[in-house]
């Protein structure tokens, strides 16, 4: 048995290798075999938000509008201890924004990003996020999802994945 075929059966469980390793090899005798890497991937809506640290202190919050899904996301920098979460969203479980930074001084901490739940394919998204009632980013898009294989094109995993930016300028207006 070959040694990349035994530590991927260690890891996954040999049902799951064997799978992997069929998926994955070249299927005529021409072709030579291929194995497919184990990179997971996931579906969903991601929108990076930039810069991700670096926020000045204050209470944030993030209105989205999920085609016809109003969320309201409130929080506020500097962030409470790691195990804490600093912002909440109503209502729950249609996206998650990630805090980063808190371990670091307030000076380097912010939002990083807004997850969706991995089920949605929103048509329609517009963001607006303010920093104590003061606008500090505004968006509206269409996002585009598309199929992703990142193991390569005939080995599985594969999803539904759409990205977008959005530049936010938290620095305060002096």
């Amino acid at each position: 048995m070959h040694r990349p075929f035994v530590a991927i059966a260690r890891r996954v469980g040999v049902g799951a290798a064997f799978f992997y390793a069929a998926a994955c090899t070249g299927s005529s005798p021409v072709d030579p075999p291929r194995a497919c890497t184990l990179i997971g991937c996931e579906d969903g809506l991601k929108v990076d938000l930039a810069p991700s640290s670096g926020w000045p202190t204050g209470a944030y919050q993030m209105t989205l509008l999920v085609d016809d899904v109003r969320v309201v996301c409130r929080g506020s920098l500097p962030l409470p201890p790691c195990a804490t979460r600093a912002i909440s969203c109503e209502p729950a479980g249609v996206v998650t924004i990630a805090e980063s930074g808190c371990a670091l001084p307030a000076a380097s901490q912010g939002f990083a990003q807004i997850a969706f739940d991995s089920r949605l394919r929103p048509k329609r998204v517009e963001v607006s996020i303010t920093r104590d009632e003061v606008a500090v980013a505004q968006a509206a898009f269409t996002p585009v999802f598309e199929r992703v294989f990142p193991n390569g094109p005939d080995c599985p995993p594969g999803c539904d994945v759409a990205r977008r930016r959005i530049d936010v300028a938290p620095m305060p207006l002096d």
